[in-house]
């Protein structure tokens, strides 16, 4: 065990590394650091636009929900003087309207906000948009 020791003693006395100077490991350690901080730069940006997306969407939802709320009892009505050839056509859908007529306005409202947000994740990427430069820009 002990000549085992002194043979590793051997191999590592002799062992020098060679180290690099302070400056040259300064440099490279700042390099890295600005890389880490473009790359948290892009991520919060990223969540800024994102953010905005998200509040675009659920105004849009918003008003698509406070508009079929209105419109309602007008879409309800011309749904009801909707006439069918068939007597059996007639009783399904007296029967299902109600539930046509809310999977029809869910799938609407899906859409629409679906698109408001994509629209509006779009337009931040393409004009490099930001919420920050919306808000407090004066052009």
């Amino acid at each position: 065990m002990i000549m085992e020791e002194d043979r590793l003693s051997e191999l590592f006395a002799g062992f020098e590394p060679d180290l690099s100077s302070d400056d040259l490991f300064m440099s490279r350690l700042e390099v890295q650091l600005d890389a880490v901080e473009l790359v948290k730069e892009r991520i919060a940006n990223v969540h800024r636009k994102s953010r905005l997306a998200i509040i675009v969407a659920s105004v849009t939802g918003f008003v698509f929900g406070i508009t079929v709320a209105v419109l309602y009892p007008l879409i309800a009505d011309y749904l009801s003087s909707v006439t069918f050839t068939s007597a059996t056509q007639a009783d399904i859908f007296d029967s299902y309207s109600t539930y046509i007529l809310l999977i029809a306005i869910c799938a609407c409202g899906i859409t629409v906000t679906y698109a408001a947000y994509d629209i509006t994740l779009a337009a931040t990427n393409k004009y490099n948009l930001s919420p920050g430069r919306l808000m407090y820009s004066r052009t």
